[in-house]
């Protein structure tokens, strides 16, 4: 799958290390065969409301009760709602129009779920939800026993988190639902193929509609079908003039509106079958198979599928876009870095940094007649330094620690490149990495072929955003830089693969360090050799009290992702033996002494070039970090 847009933001971090799910485990080979006779924690805080045409205010139930909805279950065509966090069930949101729509379509049941823990903050409420899950799969087993619910001809609908509960529970009662959808599942702090994510084995068909992809939402495709509205990435049309982050909750909630809409339009939603969202903007894709999103969706329909909607409702475009085969047409765009002009060619800063002018950097821009007016020394090794998201020359955290690092222990010339839409919205400031990397490289080609730059001397370390506009730039330079360093690539809006996505083919030798995976970063395998730093997923020790912060802020992981991993590599350049890694294939081999005897290597500054693979390793809570020793360089 090729989805090749950038930008958007997300979310906490903390999550508690360690569920004890012992008692879900054990069902896993035969879940239905003693699924009653477990306990959940939360079977008093999962609430389930029946609604119909028939009754004004929800009958409600829990799965403790002796009759469930009193008796008032009529069986029949029924849809269960499963909403995700925070989803008040006396506000306009997922389950309100959802119900509402539905019920105006047919006179059926709805059962809609509602759990306490989701009123809680993001990471508090993401981690009961296998227990959530249990209560639902208990709830469902006893309606089918008890009040003749059919399994096999039920319509699940889970949104947000609320999909990969619904999927958890789909398993537990060994895919026997009918239909699930998972509308926009749910990103930050689930892992996809994971035990506790929504996948095509939840139900016999498995739906996902995606709208938030890399912010709220997951972007790898989950179901037997899979749709991407408008690439599926934020803002969805319409969600543009949000202010703040409200704009990817804007086009996270688009999922279950496009769903509502097509239970009296069924046929509103026209997906075609794609490679990539790119070529079906090209019309390359008109011959292929369509296929309706939504309600009426085939359950033979496979694959991937992207479609166009408008900004208000009805959203649908309607069998219209079947018979003309027809979709907006976009301009070519990002053409290699010698023949393009790009719109930030002034907006590109380089301060070229020495022993000699450490406090007073020498600035130009790649526009200038000549780099640096002469003073870059081409006889040094040179070290480029590409910051991330909010970082000027003024606050600029990661360039500080690395120029001291590096100065400290060798002389050579350091370049920091500041970019100027780093400071804009982030969803300007992500979606122009390209148009910034395509500066970089026409200035790293001027650098070699007026200044004499080597670049088998040269090493670029991008944090954040900045790796993802390095390893760019690494593929659109006319050669091949010596060592390329990722520090946590940023994810919102960041795809692995994409091309303007750090990757191997960005430099001779590619090192990726992973600190805060799965919400700020990518948890992907994208260098030569990749290191997982005490799993590579938030909070790295000591960084609890201040990852834990608010839902929504652009500062969240402001320890594990923008603070940690940069300490990390600042210290491997004072000790290169700080961090010894082990080659392993997972985190849990790795902690549990599966993989002693496997390879070994250092981490950072003086990582051998011929590493290959992923490497894991354990770290202090405080500086100094590393668990290993000083050491002679010569033996790294």
């Amino acid at each position: 799958m090729s989805l090749t847009r950038t930008n958007a933001f997300y979310l906490i971090c903390w999550l508690p290390a360690v569920f004890s799910y012992d008692h879900i485990n054990r069902i896993r080979r035969n879940p239905e065969s003693n699924l009653l006779t477990l306990h959940s924690n939360q079977e008093n805080k999962v609430h389930f409301w029946l609604l119909s045409r028939n009754n004004e205010e929800p009958i409600i139930s829990q799965v403790t009760d002796e009759k469930l909805f009193g008796g008032s279950y009529k069986s029949g065509q029924t849809i269960l709602l499963m909403p995700g966090y925070q989803n008040d069930p006396n506000k306009y949101g997922f389950v309100n129009t959802t119900a509402t729509a539905y019920l105006e379509a047919f006179d059926s049941m709805v059962i809609a779920v509602f759990w306490d823990d989701s009123f809680k903050n993001y990471t508090q409420a993401r981690a009961p939800v296998r227990d959530v899950a249990l209560v639902l799969a208990q709830f469902l087993k006893r309606m089918e026993s008890e009040e003749s619910l059919s399994i096999e001809s039920l319509v699940v609908a889970g949104y947000g988190m609320g999909a990969h509960i619904a999927g958890i529970a789909g398993r537990l009662l060994n895919g026997r639902i009918s239909t699930m959808l998972g509308l926009d599942p749910m990103n930050p702090l689930f892992v996809p193929g994971s035990s506790d994510v929504l996948d095509k084995h939840s139900a016999k068909f498995v739906q996902v509609i995606h709208t938030s992809v890399s912010a709220e939402g997951i972007i790898e495709p989950l179901g037997h079908v899979d749709f991407y509205p408008n690439s599926g990435f934020p803002s969805q049309p319409g969600c543009g003039s949000y202010p703040d982050y409200t704009w990817t909750i804007c086009s996270h909630n688009r999922s279950y509106i496009f769903y509502s809409e097509t239970f009296k339009r069924p046929t509103s939603f026209v997906g075609t079958k794609c490679s990539s969202y790119d070529k079906f903007l090209d019309g390359l894709c008109d011959g292929n198979a369509k296929a309706y999103m939504g309600y009426e969706t085939s359950i033979r329909a496979r694959g991937i599928f992207y479609l166009q909607t408008r900004s208000s409702s009805p959203y649908g475009l309607g069998d219209n876009n079947v018979d003309t085969g027809k979709t907006q047409k976009r301009n070519k765009h990002h053409p290699d870095a010698e023949s393009v002009t790009s719109s930030e060619e002034e907006r590109v800063h380089f301060h070229l940094l020495t022993r000699k002018n450490k406090g007073s950097p020498i600035v130009s821009n790649v526009s200038d007649c000549q780099l640096f007016n002469g003073a870059y020394d081409p006889s040094k090794p040179t070290v480029l330094l590409i910051p991330g998201y909010l970082m000027a020359p003024n606050n600029a955290t990661f360039v500080d620690k690395m120029v001291n690092a590096h100065l400290t222990v060798s002389d050579v010339s350091l370049i920091a490149i500041f970019w100027d839409v780093a400071l804009e919205d982030y969803r300007v400031s992500s979606s122009k990495t390209y148009d910034v990397a395509v500066v970089v490289a026409q200035f790293i080609d001027r650098m070699v072929n007026e200044e004499s730059m080597d670049l088998r001397s040269v090493t670029l370390i991008g944090h954040s955003s900045g790796a993802q506009i390095g390893g760019t730039a690494g593929r659109l330079i006319k050669g091949s830089m010596a060592n390329v360093i990722g520090l946590d690539p940023a994810r919102p809006l960041f795809m692995a693969g994409a091309e303007n996505v750090i990757d191997r083919h960005s430099g001779d030798f590619v090192q990726i360090i992973h600190t805060g995976g799965t919400v700020l970063a990518l948890l992907d395998v994208l260098g030569h050799v990749d290191f997982y730093v005490n799993s590579g997923l938030p909070p790295q020790p000591g960084c609890e009290s201040v990852d834990y912060l608010l839902p929504i802020s652009p500062f969240s992981c402001s320890c594990s992702h923008l603070m940690r991993v940069v300490d990390l590599y600042a210290e491997s350049i004072g000790n290169p033996c700080a961090f010894p890694a082990t080659k392993c294939s997972r985190y849990e081999d790795y902690t549990s002494g599966r993989c002693e005897g496997h390879r070994t290597a250092f981490m950072g500054y003086k990582t051998k070039r011929s590493t290959r693979g992923t490497f894991y390793l354990q770290t202090k809570a405080s500086s100094p970090y590393g668990l290993g020793t000083d050491c002679d360089e010569s033996t790294v």
